[in-house]
């Protein structure tokens, strides 16, 4: 079956082939859930469900979920047919998938958010937002002062960062 694969790490997304759950959960690193699934196509969006928990620097982001950035891979697939847990081909092209993927967290190599960041609480989401700042605005992660200060600020324009 066809798929869209959301490699954050890369920061690709490719057509791939699976056969079935072993596959999906390969690809996002863990068990899946249900990420999003557009009303429309039925084409359903699965990530890592302990993403979050996992204390990943690398995510993505979609425009149809703006109160939500996802740690880790992600993978497409098209909907669902009958009880076999088979899925058709994606409605969505991958350009479609393209245009919509925004990456975060591209500037850090090192696997882990600094240590010296945790002093902002420990909400793994509020942690990956403020990472996809500081990589926009390209600041250095060890620049303390520097990504406090975008923590107040983004803190003060209620983002949804402050745990």
């Amino acid at each position: 079956m066809k798929a869209y694969w959301i490699d954050v790490t890369k920061r690709e997304i490719s057509e791939v082939e699976y056969t079935g759950l072993a596959d999906l959960q390969r690809m996002v690193g863990g068990y899946i859930e249900i990420a999003f699934m557009w009303q429309r196509t039925r084409d359903v969006l699965f990530v890592d469900e302990e993403g979050l928990l996992k204390n990943l620097t690398f995510g993505f982001r979609i425009p149809e979920r703006p109160d939500q950035a996802f740690a880790g891979n992600g993978v497409l697939v098209g909907c669902e047919v009958g009880d076999s847990g088979d899925t058709v081909d994606p409605a969505m092209t991958l350009q479609e998938l393209c245009a919509r993927v925004r990456f975060v967290g591209h500037h850090m190599k090192s696997g882990s958010v600094p240590s010296s960041w945790l002093v902002f609480g420990w909400n793994a989401e509020a942690l990956l937002n403020l990472l996809a700042e500081v990589n926009r605005r390209n600041i250095a992660p060890d620049d303390i002062e520097t990504v406090k200060a975008v923590w107040e600020e983004l803190s003060v324009k209620n983002l949804g960062v402050i745990t």
